[in-house]
């Protein structure tokens, strides 16, 4: 038998034995779970990381982006594009890898605090900056944008080797506006399209009006989608004056955009923009008809005063066009000879021989057609006594010029040669009273302008019409 101690010995041993044991097992337990955390930790900045030093993946930055415009934070947003990323590629791999590290640690050493990066694609990256502020920050979106270029312009040293990058960089200055990523990113690129257009390898928004022109055009355009179910237009009319009677002939119909950021937007600065992009069409649809009920409310069926409505190139090439007024007319009673659809004759350059179909139909119909712009480069006078124009409206910068000899004598060549291809004559921008007696002299037939009236809205239409009839 064993002995007391001899047991106690054994005990002691065997206890031993499994706190080393448990030891081990804790330590290597320890271990691998600080493994796990690290490679957890390693996972997840991949996650956030482009790979890049401090440059973010894309999904972390649109969140960073979201909340910004959630909150209305003001910042600049920078698409960079390094051109020779793509020549780089065929040098090797390892040459293209060294130069983006460069250029992520560049990038990261010079953000401020605020600021973050990521990179899309290839050479692309997108960076989000603080908007300047007096305290907080001392660049303005102009000055971050050289800092920016001489910073990453600067030579880099890949293998004992120098290399040279040239850039293009757009800029979005967000200042609270309500947009989404999709919008704000639109803006973005805008402004780096218009610098591959003019073919320059630097920062493209070194002046603060040139980069407010391209922010504003490029909202327009996103605004001007929602604009009409968003019920921001309206309608204003500009009176027309018979000059030989005083009477009045009709009105004019001007569209008048009131958008809640960016206040009064004047149809010669987004008809133009909705044109070029196609978003003119329910637009313009929306206009004649408007224009039409109102002549319909305000005057009586046996009434000559006439609506003229400009309309765009895309209702000119839709073949329904003519289907359509015929439509209107049949809606509101309005008499075909009562509607004067007013268009410029550049419209007539592209699709010829559908535009050309499309006057033939709408005069059959009985509408009068006006042409518009008249005496800018495109006129030419031959082609257009071939189409079914009753009325040409002169170009307003005619009237201006009366006074200058050489520009009075090609308005006086101008207006004869109208007059003798039998259409009526508008000049339209008619402002002083001396204008208004040279135009007489002309025998021009009708005109608008400040000198008569301003454009009007509807509800003060009745009492001009109504002293018009009583004179």
């Amino acid at each position: 038998m064993l002995g007391w101690n001899s047991m106690m010995s054994l005990i002691h041993n065997a206890v031993a034995h499994y706190a080393y044991s448990l030891a081990i097992l804790f330590f290597i337990a320890s271990v691998l779970f600080l493994y796990f955390m690290n490679v957890q930790k390693i996972r997840r900045r991949g996650l956030v990381f482009d790979g890049l030093p401090g440059v973010l993946h894309s999904k972390p930055f649109t969140l960073q982006l979201r909340k910004k415009l959630k909150t209305r934070a003001p910042f600049y947003l920078i698409l960079l594009t390094i051109d020779e990323i793509k020549t780089i590629n065929t040098n090797g791999i390892g040459v293209r890898n060294e130069l983006l590290q460069q250029v992520g640690r560049r990038l990261t050493n010079w953000l401020p605090p605020s600021g973050s990066a990521c990179r899309l694609e290839g050479g692309e990256f997108l960076i989000c900056l603080p908007f300047p502020s007096a305290k907080k920050f001392k660049f303005t979106g102009v000055e971050y944008l050289q800092e920016m270029e001489t910073l990453l312009s600067a030579p880099y040293l890949i293998q004992h080797k120098l290399h040279h990058l040239s850039m293009k960089t757009g800029m979005a200055k967000y200042a609270g506006e309500k947009l989404t990523i999709d919008q704000l990113l639109s803006l973005t690129y805008s402004s780096l399209h218009q610098d591959t257009v003019n073919g320059m390898n630097h920062a493209v928004l070194y002046h603060e009006k040139y980069a407010e022109q391209i922010r504003r055009r490029t909202l327009i355009e996103v605004y001007l989608r929602d604009a009409l179910l968003e019920n921001q237009f309206s309608m204003q009319y500009q009176p027309q004056f018979e000059l030989h009677s005083g009477k009045l002939k009709g009105f004019e119909a001007v569209l008048i955009w009131i958008h809640p950021e960016l206040g009064n937007i004047a149809p010669d600065e987004f008809m133009p923009i909705g044109e070029e992009k196609q978003l003119l069409l329910p637009i313009s649809d929306w206009m004649l008809r408007q224009a039409c009920h109102m002549l319909r409310r305000m005057t009586t069926g046996s009434s000559p005063i006439t609506i003229s409505v400009p309309i765009s190139s895309s209702q000119l090439s839709n073949q329904r066009f003519a289907e359509q007024i015929e439509d209107l007319l049949k809606d509101t009673g309005l008499r075909a000879e009562r509607l004067e659809l007013e268009l410029m004759e550049s419209m007539l350059m592209h699709s010829k021989d559908i535009a050309d179909s499309q006057l033939n139909r709408l005069h059959q119909l009985g509408v009068r057609l006006v042409l518009n712009g008249v005496g800018n480069e495109y006129f030419k006078m031959k082609e257009i006594s071939k189409l079914p124009f009753c009325l040409l409206k002169i170009d307003g910068s005619f009237i201006r010029n009366i006074g200058h000899p050489s520009e009075q004598q090609e308005f006086e060549s101008l207006i004869h040669s109208v007059k003798q291809n039998r259409y009526e004559v508008l000049a339209e921008g008619l402002e002083t009273y001396e204008q208004l007696v040279y135009l007489k002299k002309l025998r021009c037939d009708f005109a608008q302008g400040l000198l008569f009236s301003k454009p009007l809205p509807e509800a003060q239409l009745p009492s001009l019409i109504h002293a018009v009839i009583r004179e």
